[in-house]
Parts: C-alpha cells; sequence; structure tokens
C-alpha cells in the first residue's frame, strides 16, 4: 500500500473507536513485543494503527512534541516497515546477521533463489528481474515474509478482502506487488478456500437420488 492507498484505506481520518482495555506488552524483546501486538486483534490494518499510536506516544514521550489528529501515511508506512522487520528478525535470524556482515546467505538457506538483500530500514526484500522495471520500490524489491506467521496470513488476509475475495492466483498476484511471503501459493489458496465468504459460493454440487421404484 502506497500513501494514495492508505489515504483511501483511512479515508474519514478517524480511526474506529475500539472498547477500552488494559494491555501489558513486555517490551524486553521485538520478539515478545511482536507476538503480543500481534494476539491482539485479527486485523492487519487494526494491528497497523494499534502499534502507530503506541510509536506515535513514544516518540512524544522523547520529543516532548505533541502530535495529534489522525494517522498519517508516513507513520503507516514506518509501522508497516517496523513489523515486517521484526517478524523477519524473529524468522530469519541467521540469514539477516550474515547479510549484515555481508557474508551473503548459505548454500542451503531457502532463501537464497531469492537473492535477498536489506535495504537501508533493514527490511529484508528480494533483488530480481524487476530490478530493472518502472514499478514503485516495494512492487521492484517486495518484502519477504515467513510462510508459517500470523503476520504473514494476516497481511494476505487483508488482501483478499481489499479485492473482495479475489481468487488465489489473483491474491497472490497482488500481495507480491509489496511483499513476498515464502510458499506463498499454497498460503493464498488456503485463505482463499477456508473463506466462509469463499466457501458458500462454491458450493459442492450434489445429485438427486433416484426414488426407489
Amino acid at each position: 500500500m502506497n500513501e494514495s492507498e492508505y489515504s483511501c484505506e483511512f479515508k474519514t481520518g478517524v480511526v474506529p473507536e475500539m472498547p477500552m482495555s488494559s494491555v501489558c506488552i513486555s517490551t524486553n524483546s521485538d520478539l515478545s513485543f511482536s507476538s503480543d501486538l500481534l494476539c491482539m486483534s485479527n486485523s492487519y490494518v487494526k494491528i497497523l494503527c494499534i502499534f502507530s499510536y503506541v510509536l506515535r506516544f513514544v516518540n512524544v514521550k522523547k520529543s516532548n512534541v505533541i502530535v495529534s489528529g489522525p494517522l498519517c501515511a508516513s507513520e503507516l508506512n514506518q509501522v508497516e516497515n517496523r513489523l515486517v522487520r521484526m517478524v523477519q528478525g524473529e524468522v530469519f535470524s541467521a540469514e539477516i546477521r550474515n547479510l549484515q556482515c555481508q557474508k551473503g546467505v548459505l548454500l542451503n538457506c531457502k532463501l537464497k533463489n531469492l537473492n535477498p538483500f536489506l535495504d537501508s530500514d533493514g527490511v529484508l526484500r528480494v533483488d530480481g528481474r524487476l530490478g530493472n522495471s518502472d514499478l514503485p520500490y516495494v512492487s521492484k524489491y517486495p518484502a519477504i515474509l515467513p510462510n508459517k506467521h500470523k503476520l504473514t496470513n494476516q497481511i494476505i488476509a487483508y488482501f483478499h478482502l481489499k479485492y473482495l475475495h479475489i481468487g488465489a492466483s489473483s491474491l497472490l498476484h497482488c500481495v507480491r506487488e509489496k511483499f513476498w511471503p515464502l510458499n506463498g501459493r499454497s498460503l493464498c489458496r488456503k485463505i482463499v478456500y477456508e473463506g466462509i465468504v469463499c466457501f458458500k459460493a462454491k458450493p459442492v454440487v450434489t445429485s438427486q437420488l433416484t426414488a426407489p421404484g
């Protein structure tokens, strides 16, 4: 999602009010924080909003500069990168460490064929033939997502709802415009076929039983 998409997604300028509750988040590590954060909601958009307000509060405390009003696209983009980076650090720690040391990825690494690199924000991205295209940066170098993680499922489910329950192949194409989930084809099929709306849209054809003579 670029800035215009965020503007459309949050065009009311107001984040929907949620029931007030007390939540204790352990900030001893990115791992515990991301796990606690992702358990707060199954909605990817809500997770971004929650994290954005948390970081806004932290920044206000550090700078003593009060920021009010609805979330802006730049805040949400920053939070999205940070959240993806936290999850990548949780799953791909060895690969990221090797790239930071300029050792490259291991020969038996599952990311080797993706020619991964770390961008200026520390996000692990795919480097392929699209690098020579005129596409936006996030489409030329999509962020890598693990295949067995709650965030990946939430992101795919978000795109599935955003594009009105499209099929698995179209869903994968839309997701890959910004993210590269490992084993993405299977994940998209799972999201599509396990969804209630899509399940009802594809009823099983049955034949009528012949009455006994």
